[in-house]
């Protein structure tokens, strides 16, 4: 055995039996005991067999305990502990959600398919508007509980409503705290939310009470840093897990953190090599998370911190666009992002959960800047990938009305589309066009950044992305919401000839740019574009 010493062979050991046993509880899990007391047995036959290999390392302990570790996973998906991710007729937890829209894309998969229909047909306007006295900034789509209640999540405050308006309660993040810049949570009653403080980027965990909006705990966090993305806080088998930067100077995100739900105590962190934009992590239920970057990087890691595949193209540190993966209900894990020489090389590529191995890849033909959403188009219609293709307003910052102008005569228009993508294959299903939007500027964004505020905190620039998320009906109606001009749109090719014109749209212009998309319950659409107001759909 070349460079194989007896030290290495017991902490290879010691680490695969630990890896086994913190995968499975036979206290608390409903397992085959003597598959699982089988299949591990054969684990230490491979680890032999690595070991009598020429070319044991520490590298190839890594290699075997990670293959571990995946075995673990499938077998315990024989047994009935994980659901079989192959098999779209076998329900994950997110299909029995606690709540009806509780965080970012509405469920673990994070697939912003709703299971339920609300309007689509938006002629008659919204039933009603929070107005958002303060003129603050919503970059996050409102969260809706299982009482149809609204949580509303300012810069600087998240307020509860229920849905016919009534403000129930408010609360405000303290300036050492600082403002929120990561998607809250709703779970098990109570709200999971982030504040970083504005001068030295360290996070604070929140968790207040749904029903009243008191102050459970927080939890500072002064040896981390975050970048100030729109990311997604997450809650999974009652661990937070969140984005924080791997090294002071990075251009985004490179480590996932994670927390304990109870007290925010520290459990555990995963740096990874790609820069993770907006990060919000699917999973199948199965104690495992699948993420992407804006450059095509995949990765699936264990809900214990362990990598078990990456995939995709490498180029650590570097941004190329805020990007990022959704998983289907057929064990499918759909990354989209644009090749990291050309941003207006947008593509999406679909991986197997269980090996990391590639389905199909569809290129765009231009920039793909954003999650996917996944479903039905209709209870009889294809399952689809649903992606957004178009132009990023600019940074508005610098930018005078006469430079927009004169941007606009120069490079044309900015453009935006939706395409519908059957999931087996990547094949088009339809595609829709948004009327071009003659400035390089999302709508709003010169005069809410410019507008006076008397109350903290200070607001900037949103600076969304080409489009909100998209969102599937029950029905396959598709919502989208520009980031360009703030139109929201209901989209539905009826005639399937595989484009939606305009009498298959309904659209309601709000005129201010959206960075996340509306959420949905039985019967109800709620959209709040990045700087308000509030609107809220309900059908009568």
């Amino acid at each position: 055995m070349n460079n194989c010493h007896a030290t290495q062979l017991v902490t290879c050991l010691l680490k695969c039996v630990g890896l086994k046993h913190r995968q499975t509880d036979f206290a608390t899990e409903p397992v085959d005991r003597m598959l699982i007391l089988h299949l591990r047995l054969v684990s230490f036959v491979l680890l032999a067999a690595c070991v009598l290999c020429n070319s044991f390392e520490a590298s190839t302990c890594d290699e075997c305990s990670a293959s571990f570790l995946q075995l673990d996973i499938e077998t315990s998906a024989r047994s009935g502990v994980i659901a079989n991710q192959n098999a779209e007729d076998v329900k994950t937890r997110e299909d029995a959600a606690e709540y009806y829209w509780p965080a970012r894309a509405r469920d673990l998969r994070r697939s912003s398919f709703a299971p339920y229909n609300a309007t689509t047909n938006f002629t008659s306007g919204p039933t009603w508007v929070w107005d958002n006295p303060l003129a603050e900034k919503v970059k996050f789509s409102p969260l809706i509980d299982n009482d149809k209640n609204i949580y509303v999540l300012t810069t600087g405050r998240i307020r509860k409503f229920t849905q016919n308006g009534e403000l129930l309660w408010t609360w405000q993040s303290s300036e050492s705290d600082g403002t929120f810049n990561n998607s809250a949570y709703l779970y098990k009653g109570s709200i999971f939310a982030i504040a970083v403080n504005k001068s030295n980027a360290h996070p604070t965990i929140l968790s207040l009470s749904m029903s009243s909006g008191t102050l459970n705990w927080k939890k500072y966090f002064d040896n981390v840093v975050q970048h100030r993305d729109s990311s997604s806080l997450s809650v999974l088998d009652d661990i937070i897990l969140f984005p924080v930067k791997s090294m002071p100077d990075a251009q985004g995100n490179g480590m996932v953190f994670a927390a304990n739900v109870a007290d925010g105590s520290y459990l555990w962190n995963y740096s990874y090599d790609d820069v993770v934009w907006n990060f919000s992590p699917a999973s199948p239920g199965d104690k495992t998370l699948l993420f992407s970057g804006g450059c095509g990087a995949a990765y699936r890691i264990s809900l214990t911190g362990q990598l078990i595949w990456r995939k995709g193209p490498s180029n650590p540190g570097q941004m190329c666009v805020p990007a990022g993966g959704t998983l289907g209900p057929n064990g499918i894990f759909y990354a989209e992002y644009s090749n990291v020489n050309d941003a207006a090389d947008g593509r999406v590529t679909a991986y197997r959960v269980d090996d990391g191995s590639v389905v199909w890849e569809r290129k765009l033909g231009r920039r793909a800047a954003q999650y996917p959403a996944v479903g039905r188009l209709g209870e009889n219609g294809p399952l689809a990938v649903v992606v957004t293709v178009g132009d990023n307003p600019d940074d508005p910052t610098p930018v005078k009305p006469w430079m927009d102008k004169l941007s606009v005569m120069l490079r044309g228009p900015m453009t935006n589309g939706i395409k519908a993508l059957d999931a087996e294959t990547g094949e088009e299903l339809w595609h829709w066009e948004e009327p071009a939007w003659r400035s390089w500027l999302g709508a709003g964004e010169v005069e809410m950044i410019n507008k006076e505020r008397s109350s903290w905190p200070p607001e900037d620039r949103c600076w969304p992305d080409a489009q909100g998320i998209p969102v599937i009906l029950a029905d396959g109606t598709v919502i989208a919401s520009s980031s360009h001009g703030g139109g929201l749109y209901s989209l539905n090719d009826f005639n399937k000839d595989g484009k939606v014109d305009a009498s298959e749209v309904s659209t309601f212009e709000t005129n201010y740019c959206f960075l996340n998309s509306p959420s949905v319950a039985p019967g109800m659409l709620v959209a709040a574009p990045c700087w308000g107001p509030m609107y809220v759909f309900k059908a009568s």
